[in-house]
């Protein structure tokens, strides 16, 4: 069994993969081999990770990008149908 099963859309967001190795986690990032949980590093993959996730009924950790730094404290994020509901 893989500590991680990691969905990433990209290189950028498989860099912190070799440390993470070193620290002796096993990293999958790809097939359908049973992980603990499932961690998508954008939300370009959101859906393939839930689905992962749901059926190997394993917890899933999903990082998007876009929340920006400043708005953390104050609980608000920038999903990005909002700006097109507002026309």
């Amino acid at each position: 069994m893989d500590d991680i099963r990691w969905f990433a859309p990209n290189d950028y967001a498989r860099l912190i993969l070799p440390e993470l190795r070193n620290r002796g986690l096993m990293i999958a990032i790809d097939g359908n081999r049973a992980a603990k949980p499932a961690g998508g590093m954008s939300g370009s993959v959101a859906h393939e990770a839930m689905r992962y996730a749901g059926s190997h009924r394993v917890p899933m950790v999903q990082h998007v990008w876009d929340l920006k730094p400043w708005w953390i404290g104050e609980g608000r994020w920038d999903h990005p149908l909002v700006g097109l509901a507002n026309g």
